[in-house]
């Protein structure tokens, strides 16, 4: 296995508008298992439900990667 590498981690609103522009989605609209399962074992740390196209190498090319989105917090009352 290879060295963990990290995951992306966005808020709710950050996802959500990613979500409209058509650059981020559930893990269900992923048809290919092998997809989330080499995602498991090489980012532990993703919790398994959401992807993101991205230019992780900085060359402009957007990627499918996995996708965190912060859990929100109640408001104290």
């Amino acid at each position: 296995m290879s060295n963990p590498v990290t995951v992306q981690v966005v808020t709710r609103t950050e996802y959500e508008q990613l979500l409209e522009r058509g650059y981020a989605g559930a893990l269900s609209a992923l048809t290919e298992d092998r997809v989330s399962a080499d995602w498991r074992d090489r980012f532990p740390d993703w919790r398994a439900r959401n992807w993101v196209y991205t230019d992780t190498a900085g060359d402009g090319v957007l990627r499918l990667a996995p996708l965190n989105v912060t859990r929100q917090r109640r408001a104290a009352a």
